[in-house]
């Protein structure tokens, strides 16, 4: 049986790209440390993958269990801190600079600033 090919490649951190459900499974079996393999999201993502796989499983559902488990770390950054704080600490992979984050800015963040549509706030037309 030929190996099931997804629609799109799933992308790497590192800008390796996973073309085969056989590459997702070696990528987790290997890039994976032991320690994290216990993890729920390394764990369904297996699960999907081989479901995929061999029982004909969704290939979408695979696709986005393997994406859980190659980003498994984000959801570890600090929580009560806004992204103004926060997003200068990214570095971008490939300028170097610090804080290029594409992100939607939160006017609750802005010291002295009425956020939209309440009380005070005028908008510039």
């Amino acid at each position: 049986m030929p190996p099931k090919i997804p629609r799109r490649p799933i992308e790497l951190p590192d800008g390796r790209k996973l073309k085969t459900l056989a590459e997702a499974m070696a990528w987790l079996a290997k890039e994976v440390p032991k320690s994290e393999h216990k993890m729920e999201k390394v764990q369904t993502a297996a699960h999907l993958v081989t479901r995929a796989a061999e029982h004909g499983g969704r290939m979408i559902f695979a696709q986005m269990g393997m994406l859980q488990a190659i980003h498994r770390h984000l959801d570890t950054l600090p929580q009560d801190q806004p992204w103004s704080v926060v997003g200068w600490r990214f570095v971008c992979k490939q300028c170097g600079a610090a804080g290029s984050v594409n992100i939607v800015p939160n006017w609750h963040d802005r010291i002295n600033s009425r956020t939209p549509f309440q009380p005070g706030w005028k908008p510039w037309w």
